[in-house]
């Protein structure tokens, strides 16, 4: 769990290959071979013996079951005794078995009795074998091995058959194509569902996934360092807050994601909450959720001081979803923008002057619902003067914007995208006085009349017309 935990394996998938599922098929065919073959080989041993021997009936004169204590358990062995009289002789002999069947077996059952004619003494219950048509010891359990083996033989069938259209598809079955979510390991969606069988890896992963998680994402964050603990290796490190990981999500460290849990008063084990802040560190990988109950309610600075704990040995930042403006400000950070919250708004700066790209791909996450704001500073009349601020709304490919200036205003304007942009990369890097509170960055709020601003995109009265005449101070 980032550089706090290390339990968390990722699957290499430079060690797993594929295997060739026709020399898998191979194999269980040969398996199965081996198993139905020594198995008949037995069978028609023990048959031929019977020739040897004369037969007779003889009848289930008792049934004994023994309790034996072997290898710290008990074990049950019943034994079938069967009453029989060679040909030719009043005497009577008793010959036994055991085997699975002798549970089936009650008292007054025929079975037949093989006996050597020169020694009625020496004696074994038969039954009659289907497969040879001699007689084999009762109780033999022969059909096992034969039901054994065929159901390995057909995995085998199945396999080959798999590897066979495998390799008429033109598919290299030793091919790897990406890890499977479900399993961490990896697989090539190409082929057969049988094909989809690597070898044995040395990491034997849980399901892992890359899924980006969002604020107000839903988690199931597992706590293995509850409130009230220390850092198992910084013995000084204590927890005053809940903090863990969300199972099976890999974090940009290759560990699974962390979470800090919040709204929780006491030790537990698990939680299920909503994300309600991501704190990015800008000298370190790794970024950590801020996850409380539902319908919770925290200001940053509530988060920043529970979790300083930790944070105070990194340059971080908190991001959190302002619930009045509809945009996901991870999507801005994606951007290369750096995120402030204002009570109701994004004050987002960036050290270089956004590209055209950039800007037109804010301009795609905006609508009518928010309002875009900057500084123009090339309305500046004298240095004491901040110049004029621009009120841009945007939606669709199209732009409105208001400029206000001590009490005056423009009135909505219909603006150019291209001269919304030029507009905001001229007043980026104006070195001026007030470069430390106005300048290198925008703020997004939300917008209170968004039906009134679309409407007045649809019907412009006037048109912004651009002059860079009057240089910023």
């Amino acid at each position: 769990m980032g550089t706090e935990q290390n339990n968390a394996k990722v699957p290499d998938t430079k060690k797993a290959k594929f295997v060739d599922n026709r020399k898998v098929g191979v194999f269980f065919i040969v398996v199965a071979v081996i198993v139905i073959g020594v198995s008949l080989i037995v069978r028609i041993i023990d048959s031929k013996m019977s020739a040897e021997y004369k037969q007779v009936d003889g009848v289930v004169s008792s049934i004994e079951t023994k309790r034996t204590y072997y290898a710290r358990k008990y074990r049950y062995k019943t034994t079938v005794s069967v009453k029989y009289s060679p040909e030719g002789t009043s005497l009577t002999y008793f010959a036994s078995y055991s085997g699975f069947t002798s549970y089936f077996t009650k008292e007054g059952d025929v079975f037949t009795v093989c006996y050597k004619e020169s020694s009625p003494l020496t004696s074994y219950v038969a039954e009659k074998d289907w497969l040879t048509g001699g007689y084999v010891h009762a109780g033999s359990g022969y059909n096992v091995p034969l039901i054994i083996g065929a159901i390995i033989l057909l995995i085998g069938v199945v396999f080959f058959d798999d590897g066979v259209k495998t390799a008429k598809s033109g598919i290299d079955p030793t091919k790897q194509s990406e890890v499977n979510p479900k399993t961490g390991r990896p697989f090539n969606p190409e082929f057969n569902v049988v094909a989809r069988i690597p070898n044995k890896t040395e990491d034997k992963a849980p399901a892992v996934s890359k899924k980006k998680i969002k604020l107000g994402d839903i988690v199931k964050v597992t706590v293995d360092r509850p409130l009230g603990s220390y850092h198992p290796e910084h013995k000084d490190m204590y927890y005053p807050v809940n903090y863990g990981y969300i199972e099976g999500v890999i974090a940009e460290d290759g560990e699974e994601q962390d979470a800090y849990i919040l709204g929780v008063d006491e030790p537990v084990k698990e939680i299920t909450g909503e994300v309600i802040g991501i704190v990015h560190r800008d000298d370190d990988v790794e970024t950590k959720l801020v996850v409380a109950p539902q319908n919770s309610s925290f200001t940053s600075e509530q988060i920043m001081s529970r979790i300083n704990f930790t944070e105070k040995y990194y340059s971080s930042h908190l991001v959190m979803k302002l619930k009045d403006i509809n945009i996901d400000p991870e999507d801005l950070i994606a951007l290369g923008f750096k995120i402030r919250e204002g009570h109701c708004c994004y004050f987002l700066s960036m050290d270089e002057t956004p590209s055209r790209d950039t800007l037109l791909k804010l301009f795609d996450l905006l609508t009518a619902e928010q309002t875009l704001m900057f500084w123009n500073f090339y309305r500046r009349t004298n240095k004491s003067d901040p110049g004029e601020y621009i009120s841009a709304y945007i939606e669709n490919g199209k732009a409105l914007m208001d400029r206000a200036n001590h009490g005056w205003s423009s009135g909505y304007l219909s603006v150019r995208i291209d001269d919304l942009i030029e507009l905001i990369q001229r007043n980026w890097d104006k070195d001026c006085d007030m470069k430390k509170n106005f300048v290198n960055a925008i703020e997004i709020s939300k917008t209170f009349y968004p039906d009134e601003m679309r409407r007045r995109m649809e019907n412009p009265t006037e048109t912004f017309v651009p002059d860079y005449s009057q240089t910023a101070w």
